[in-house]
């Protein structure tokens, strides 16, 4: 079973990028259609991160902090986020900083210039140091990405600590959440978080679940190949 997820995760790897609502950043969060990358095939995992960079440059040239978060395991979700600060670097707006939920596995950023990591609690309420350390890397005109779960960075839950986060920051962060979608509905029992009724939604994430199912079944019927 291990080696038939592999094969299905590995060389056809899909993206649902949670934007919550592309111009969140200016306007303020507004229920709205979230941003949904489209299939593709990508050689490695490294190259999604490098393509999601290119694909929203414009918005991320501008912006000098954001919220990217991937489920904990398997380990190549990392290498999205080793991605992503490679095409960062490579589109010269590289990542002074990554601020790492201290839960999160490391990441390997041997491949990449000098850039710094910090360590922090992100899901707490306050969430004073984390506010504290923004802000001085603001005033230092430091660029920084904040590296979490995916859950955290969903706009689309209600409870998201990135919520939390913006209301004491006055100010709404550009936020990217990554995730496997299934591509038959064989392979929705796949998705996580679960998308289920709210009786059973007992850590509330079924909302972020929801919208990744969606977006893999508007592909059901273009029959995507699976090698």
């Amino acid at each position: 079973m291990k080696k038939w997820l592999a094969r299905l995760y590995i060389p056809a790897i899909l993206l649902v990028m949670t934007l919550g609502v592309f111009s969140i950043f200016r306007f303020g969060y507004k229920p709205a259609p979230t941003g949904i990358m489209k299939p593709s095939f990508f050689d490695s995992p490294e190259e999604i991160g490098h393509t999601v960079f290119r694909r929203f440059y414009a918005p991320l040239e501008v912006k000098n902090r954001l919220a990217i978060g991937i489920p904990p395991q398997p380990e190549w979700y990392r290498q999205v986020v080793v991605g992503f600060l490679k095409g960062a670097a490579a589109e010269k707006r590289p990542f002074d900083v990554v601020v790492q939920e201290i839960e999160m596995p490391d990441l390997d950023l041997s491949s990449l210039p000098e850039i710094g990591v910090v360590k922090i609690r992100t899901n707490t309420n306050p969430p004073t140091d984390l506010i504290d350390l923004l802000a001085k890397l603001e005033q230092d005109r430091k660029r920084v990405l904040v590296y979490m779960p995916s859950v955290f960075t969903a706009h689309v839950l209600a409870a998201s600590p990135l919520h939390r986060i913006e209301e004491y920051l006055k100010t709404n962060l550009f936020s990217i959440s990554v995730a496997p979608v299934a591509l038959r509905s064989d392979q929705e029992y796949l998705v996580q978080p679960a998308c289920v009724g709210t009786e059973r939604d007992l850590m509330g994430t079924s909302d972020y679940g929801c919208v990744i199912l969606r977006a893999g079944r508007m592909h059901y019927r273009k029959k995507v190949p699976q090698d």
